[in-house]
């Protein structure tokens, strides 16, 4: 790890740098309907189970479910809003905070899953190929919106539970049932925290399935990425969804 030590500072001192400002920013108008007018994510740890149990509007349209059209279940993040609610009441300073961690963790994730591609393409100097690529994601100005907007952390989460689910892939390509139970469940997580994680679901089992391994290990990790299958469960149960 001492090998990676400036690379990791130098990602955590560009996420500081670029978006350090926005931590005295207050909630902006997106953030009124999962945190501040969200009745569920202002009554903190007794609200969980309602967050979970509805789409995720519930909580600020109430019963007025034609305001928006189509149904939306992402609970994870509003659930992270109701525990900082509890803990430290209406503060925009801690979302702020967690979103830029957050961005942080993401940039950290993808430049050792850059690295590990980049040793599988026996490409010279990988950490640098890496280190550059992440560096481009980190500075990309397409991302402000997500990382200065509090409620775009249904993003982040998505993304990065779904490279973590990515790198999991790389990094423990056996067919044993940690392997194949962490996966599915990273990619889960990332569905629980926005839709738009199903790219993921695609994806991992067709990389997969380009490599060298075995028909029963690519049986195994094919079953382990469809944990959106028990997410649309989850989407077609909760009270409120219109799927």
């Amino acid at each position: 790890m001492n090998n990676y030590k400036w690379f990791i500072i130098s990602i955590i001192a560009t996420g500081f740098v670029l978006y350090g400002n926005t931590l005295g920013h207050q909630y902006a108008l997106d953030d009124t309907i999962v945190i501040t007018e969200n009745k569920f994510a202002r009554n903190g740890f007794s609200g969980l189970k309602d967050i979970f149990a509805h789409d995720s509007f519930t909580g600020f349209f109430g019963t007025k479910k034609d305001l928006v059209d189509g149904g939306r279940y992402r609970p994870l993040s509003i659930a992270t809003f109701a525990i900082e609610y509890e803990i430290f009441g209406p503060k925009p300073f801690v979302g702020h905070l967690i979103n830029i961690l957050l961005y942080i963790a993401t940039g950290m994730v993808l430049f050792f899953l850059l690295r590990r591609i980049a040793l599988d393409l026996h490409i010279t100097e990988p950490q640098w190929l890496a280190f550059i690529c992440s560096l481009m994601f980190m500075v990309h100005p397409v991302h402000t919106e997500v990382v200065a907007n509090i409620k775009g952390r249904d993003e982040l989460m998505a993304l990065l539970f779904g490279l973590l689910a990515w790198m999991t892939v790389l990094y423990m390509r056996t067919n044993n049932i940690k392997s194949l139970f962490l996966t599915a469940l990273l990619l889960f997580l990332g569905l629980l925290s926005k839709e738009n994680a199903v790219v993921f679901l695609f994806m991992l089992p067709f990389l997969f399935l380009a490599g060298q391994e075995t028909i029963g290990q690519n049986i195994i990790w094919l079953v382990g990425s469809n944990a959106g299958a028990v997410y649309l469960i989850f989407c077609v149960k909760v009270p409120g969804n219109r799927f």
